[in-house]
């Protein structure tokens, strides 16, 4: 079984390499991504989906770093920003990660600037 360290490095691994399949590989088939913009995404493909949406759009060809890592039992709070092809932004997520996959996410982005 994966450590909630591991399984975020999984998943910001494989956000950096856009690579969709390893992304959606960390949820659970009922997990959710709770967002200002887009309400609740359920299920893993929906998921998949948004990060696509996402890494095709406002932070494509972006590189992230934790700018603040935090991890309490099942929760991680992540601080983050992302470098993109167009564009710089800012964020902070929480996590709820047990059983060897992420149940529930949420997304706020503080920041979205063009280069």
């Amino acid at each position: 079984m994966r450590t909630v360290q591991e399984i975020f490095g999984h998943h910001a691994k494989a956000l950096d390499e856009a690579n969709l399949d390893e992304v959606a590989y960390d949820y659970a088939e009922q997990a959710f991504v709770i967002t200002k913009d887009d309400g609740v995404v359920r299920g893993r493909e929906a998921i998949k989906k948004w990060f696509g949406a996402v890494l095709s759009g406002p932070l494509v060809g972006a590189r992230f770093e934790a700018t603040t890592l935090i991890i309490e039992g099942d929760v991680l709070y992540l601080e983050w920003k992302g470098d993109g092809t167009k564009n710089v932004a800012s964020g902070l997520d929480t996590f709820v990660i047990r059983d060897d996959q992420i149940h529930a996410q949420t997304v706020k982005l503080l920041s979205l600037t063009p280069k």
